[in-house]
């Protein structure tokens, strides 16, 4: 009886965080607000909503999430833009112009999803790699700010670079 109660509430811990936002932070007040690019631009039908789910998310996730193994609605998104972008890689180019760190990386890992040269790979990740700024992730079991760069480690290897 108290390990299913235990596991009740696990669960429901594991999802409310998967489900929450995490604390906004307050721009810096010498800095510029931003805006989001995200809505300047129309796409088709069958991915506007992955896209904006993407471009607006306020933490990185991928894979399944917690102990219970939850798939997030961030996850659903990028494989729909990731099997989109077969026809249409240049989406992952619209999320590397959004405003938010975190739509950058899933812009990033789009990229390295569809294997490009490790040159060209480079050459999309300088300008976020040299700020490196921390962004909220969830990923397996952790979750919490984690270094751009570090995620960007973490990504599948571009075709010129399996070893």
């Amino acid at each position: 009886m108290n390990q299913l109660f235990l596991s009740f509430v696990l669960f429901f811990v594991v999802t409310s965080c998967a489900t929450t936002k995490p604390a906004e932070t307050k721009p810096n007040q010498n800095s510029p607000v931003k805006t989001s690019t995200s809505s300047s631009k129309k796409h088709p039908a069958e991915i506007e909503g992955s896209y904006e789910s993407l471009a607006k998310s306020p933490h990185f996730t991928i894979g399944l999430i917690g102990f219970a193994a939850q798939n997030t609605a961030q996850n659903q998104s990028i494989e729909r833009l990731i099997e989109y972008a077969k026809q249409d890689p240049v989406i992952f180019d619209e999320l590397l112009k959004e405003d938010s760190s975190v739509a950058k990386l899933y812009g990033l890992y789009g990229w390295a999803r569809l294997q490009i040269s490790s040159k060209d790979f480079e050459q999309k990740a300088a300008p976020l790699l040299l700020q490196n700024p921390s962004v909220f992730t969830m990923l397996g079991c952790s979750m919490g700010p984690m270094s751009v760069k570090a995620i960007i480690d973490g990504f599948p290897k571009t075709s010129d670079t399996k070893k």
